[in-house]
């Protein structure tokens, strides 16, 4: 899939022509070392940046997948540490303030005596303003009294959706009813700011709502690349006109096989108009770029997630962005309108 994508730049394309064209007998004008060994060595950094980035991927979700929550165990009838790839539906978790939620979980208890409780959900619709949530009324009262061992609850939901607001449930015990709904939730990947809570999970992996609102993987492009992609193919248009010019220049009769093989040596000859080395050039920038986001300390906490397009961050001409109303009134002017 590297190599496929890789592919989609003319570039690329435009070396592999060279490299194919040196195995014919009749287009032969160097060492076929010359031609094969600049492709080979850009797309093996490539395949060692994409295997770089994929490593990275890889110890961040083994980092998320360990990490270990207190759970409810029948055996022991207390709470022991559980990692976060072994949690199922149904499990009983108790969550510490400034925790993160690892599945969509059910409030039963808080350890505010009035069941509330705050949640940020910056990771999941980027507001950082906190959220109030509030714990079942009758399972806020038991789980005071008593141990999780004593439920035998029972919720009845919808089935999976993407909205992150919206959730209709109803939560039954014995005799006792009570509708669950958005205030009773927690959404995964949003974290508890307030008091700690005792939760129930509900859904799990790709059931959960940041999963189910996460779009397809694709890879990115930056306008770096495009435009360089868009360079490349009008040398390339210079490139063939000047082999043209020299071939009819040199005397060589219009019969089109003859004519053929003359222009493309000479295409093979001034191949230097495109440089190899600015794609090498700037897979070594990209990663440079990436690593001194990581370890600058006007930063903390940066992380670059994606060595394809930091140079985008460049580029950034204008910043738009609102302020809350919460204690003040939201008022805001226009000051200046750009087009194009």
């Amino acid at each position: 899939m590297v190599l496929i994508e890789q592919f989609q730049y003319f570039i690329n394309l435009f070396f592999l022509f060279l490299c194919i064209s040196q195995f014919i007998p009749a287009f032969q004008v160097g060492l076929l070392f010359s031609y094969v060994a600049p492709l080979v060595f850009v797309l093996l950094l490539t395949l060692l940046k994409e295997i770089f980035d994929e490593i990275k991927r890889f110890l961040r979700d083994r980092q998320t997948n360990l990490e270990r929550f207190d759970c409810f165990c029948l055996k022991s009838l207390d709470f022991s540490p559980k990692a976060c790839q072994d949690i199922r539906p149904g499990d009983v978790l108790k969550l510490h303030a400034g925790q993160r939620v690892p599945a969509d979980c059910l409030v039963l208890r808080t350890e505010d005596k009035t069941g509330q409780c705050y949640i940020k959900t910056d990771q999941l619709d980027g507001e950082t303003d906190w959220k109030l949530r509030r714990s079942l009324g009758f399972t806020q009262k038991l789980l005071s009294k008593q141990s999780p061992r004593d439920l035998d609850l029972e919720l009845s939901c919808e089935p999976p959706h993407k909205d992150i607001y919206s959730f209709k449930g109803l939560v039954v015990q014995n005799d006792l009813k009570e509708p669950a709904g958005l205030e009773n939730m927690l959404w995964s990947s949003t974290s508890l700011c307030s008091v700690g809570a005792t939760v129930m999970v509900v859904f799990v992996g790709k059931e959960t709502r940041i999963n189910m609102n996460i779009s397809e993987k694709r890879t990115k492009f930056g306008s770096f690349a495009h435009e360089m992609n868009q360079a490349s193919k009008v040398f390339f248009v210079i490139m063939v006109v000047v082999s043209v010019c020299m071939e009819l220049a040199g005397g060589a009769e219009f019969y089109w096989e003859p004519f053929t093989v003359g222009a493309v040596k000479y295409v093979l000859l001034v191949s230097s108009i495109i440089p190899i080395s600015l794609r090498v050039n700037l897979d070594f920038s990209k990663i440079l770029f990436c690593y001194r986001m990581g370890v600058d300390e006007q930063m903390p906490g940066a992380i670059a997630r994606n060595s394809g397009i930091p140079e985008e961050l460049g580029r950034i001409q204008f910043v738009l962005s609102d302020k809350t109303g919460t204690i003040t009134q939201n008022q805001m002017e226009l000051k200046n309108l750009f087009s194009g």
